[in-house]
């Protein structure tokens, strides 16, 4: 039942063909001439016979139907090239166009563009000496044309007198890599000093570059107080534009959800929300259907958008105004590809604030234990912190250590928890008590050790904390404390608690103590001098800077005991431990 409407289609099929030649004047000019030439052959008369005329007729007639309709898939699929809108040409081996389809070659022909030199605007690999090896290289090659404004594969095969060539436009496909590429950048850029990024507190802007690079006038970024638009009840944030080759930023803007601003449409409306000025009948209709929030349209200062676009990832919410040119598929796409990297940055970026407070209030609580055992004020443990990390960028460490500095340098006596009894003993500690209490430095090691072991992901301020704790009563000329270094020159493991385990071990000395440790332990000692204790009045700074130039028990110099590069670089900067010490001074 199938087979008979498909043959009788066939059959209207060939009727159509055969019409279309009957009402074909070549085939009955071209059937007199051989009817005529017939005839005189044979008789000398034109109109000997009918049938010269006649045959030819007949059999033009069913040979070209039944050509017409075996190949009449052929000829439509033959017309499909002068349909597309990439051109393809058939060139000599210079370039020269000899054959021209697609839909620009009318244009092509009217801007006088015959060869593939102008056509692609002068690129070296189009010109004749070139043109050959690039095209006998079997690969797609892919070439601008300044004519037509796009990008396009070349594709190429040889022919007889030169080359086929077609062009496939990748124009969209390129704009979106570049957009893409601009997407990791942005993405590699925060992930590689994430910590950098959250301590800056510029993501917005950093988001606003992003998204403004690509051709919009303006963005606004904000957060919503709720993901779930039923419980949302307002948003903040702040509108972004470019001046003057800078970026610039609103003060921040709170849109109260009873706002009809376009922000809140994505949101409510949990979809991507995309307006132009092109789609309503006037101006006062496109603002009333997306009026701007007073004070974005303000900070705009400039006519109201031809368009917009609005997107959201959970709370994060993001609207660009004004894209250059027509809003594309590409341009929604490469617009939601940098709301959502936003969002995840944003994320990463809020998760690394609340581990980093998280463990800044692990620190406090460990320092607040560390002074309840002994004399040193909260104040002392802050301002060592500010003194290690002044003098350490003095010094010029890694950004990162100094910053880390005046962050752990306030758990160098942790130890001391540990041994309250001596820490708290009123007078003078007789050797053995002494020798106890340097074992503060090893407890102070084993405490943040084992911190730094029961977490799942490892900590380096707890390792640099752990250093200091262990070192920073070291001295450069070896005389310090604890003995870590066996007779073979060997590292002791630190694992034992008894201090006759460390008696026969030596000191560290010179470069084998860490500068940071030798940083908080000349930033200590000048804090203690400083305050008054239950042994002995506050000092003066100069009275301060005369004991560590040389020490008033010991005779040991500063440089002795700090190494020259330590004692040098404290020296020149001396006058701000001071100002440090004044301004934060106990109460």
């Amino acid at each position: 039942m199938e087979k008979e409407p498909k043959f009788m289609s066939r059959i209207a099929i060939f009727l159509r063909c055969l019409m279309k030649e009957l009402l074909n004047p070549v085939i009955y000019l071209v059937s007199l001439m051989v009817g005529a030439l017939i005839n005189l052959l044979q008789s000398g008369m034109i109109f000997y016979s009918w049938a010269p005329y006649v045959i030819p007729i007949l059999i033009q007639i069913l040979t070209r139907s039944w050509l017409s309709f075996r190949n009449r898939n052929n000829e439509r699929l033959m017309s499909i090239s002068s349909e597309r809108d990439e051109p393809s040409f058939i060139c000599d081996i210079n370039g020269n166009f000899l054959v021209t389809s697609g839909r620009p070659a009318e244009y092509l022909k009217s801007e006088g563009i015959t060869d593939l030199s102008s056509f692609f605007g002068g690129d070296s690999r189009a010109d004749p000496p070139n043109l050959a090896e690039a095209l006998k290289s079997g690969q797609v090659i892919e070439m601008e044309s300044p004519v037509l404004n796009r990008i396009f594969a070349v594709r190429s095969r040889e022919s007889m007198e030169g080359w086929m060539i077609w062009l496939i436009d990748v124009t969209d496909r390129q704009q979106l890599d570049r957009r893409l590429e601009g997407i990791d950048k942005f993405r590699q850029y925060i992930l590689r000093d994430l910590e950098t990024v959250a301590r800056e507190e510029d993501i917005d802007e950093r988001t606003a570059q992003l998204i403004l690079s690509d051709g919009w006038r303006a963005v606004f970024i904000a957060m919503a107080d709720n993901r779930n638009y039923e419980k949302a009840t307002a948003l903040i944030g702040y509108a972004f534009k470019i001046e003057e080759g800078e970026i610039v930023s609103s003060p921040a803007v709170r849109i109260e959800k009873e706002s009809d601003a376009p922000v809140w449409r994505s949101l409510k409306d949990n979809n991507r929300i995309i307006a132009r000025r092109s789609d309503f009948i006037s101006d006062d209709e496109w603002e009333a259907s997306y009026p701007l929030h007073p004070a974005v349209r303000s900070f705009l200062g400039l006519p109201y958008p031809e368009n917009l676009i609005n997107w959201h990832e959970q709370k994060y919410i993001v609207i660009a105004f004004d894209k250059r040119g027509s809003l594309t598929e590409l341009d929604k796409q490469a617009f939601e590809g940098q709301v959502s990297i936003a969002h995840t940055v944003r994320s990463l970026i809020d998760l690394t604030r609340q581990t980093d407070q998280r463990f800044l209030q692990s620190v406090s609580g460990l320092s607040a234990a560390s002074e309840s055992s002994d004399e040193s004020t909260g104040r002392h443990i802050q301002r060592v912190n500010v003194y290690a990390e002044k003098l350490a960028r003095h010094m010029g460490l890694e950004e990162e250590t100094c910053r880390w500095l005046g962050q752990v340098s306030a758990l160098h006596d942790i130890g001391k928890i540990a041994m309250p009894q001596i820490i708290k003993k009123p007078g003078k500690l007789n050797p053995d008590e002494y020798r106890e209490m340097q074992m503060h430095s090893i407890e102070g090691f084993r405490i943040l050790r084992q911190m730094r072991e029961s977490q799942h992901i490892p900590e380096p301020r707890l390792v640099l904390a752990a250093n200091i704790a262990l070192n920073h009563h070291q001295n450069w000329d070896g005389s310090g404390y604890p003995g870590l270094i066996d007779r073979h020159g060997g590292q002791s493991m630190i694992r034992s608690r008894n201090k006759e385990d460390y008696a026969e071990l030596r000191p560290l000395k010179g470069e084998e103590i860490p500068v940071e440790a030798i940083i908080v332990g000349l930033a200590d000692k000048y804090d203690a001098l400083r305050n008054a204790r239950h042994y002995k009045p506050e000092f003066s700074h100069e009275k301060t800077m005369e004991i560590l130039k040389q020490d008033d028990r010991s005779g040991k110099t500063g440089e002795e005991i700090f190494g020259a590069e330590v004692w040098m670089a404290f020296q020149s900067i001396s006058y701000r431990f001071d100002e440090i010490y004044e301004d934060m001074r106990d109460a």
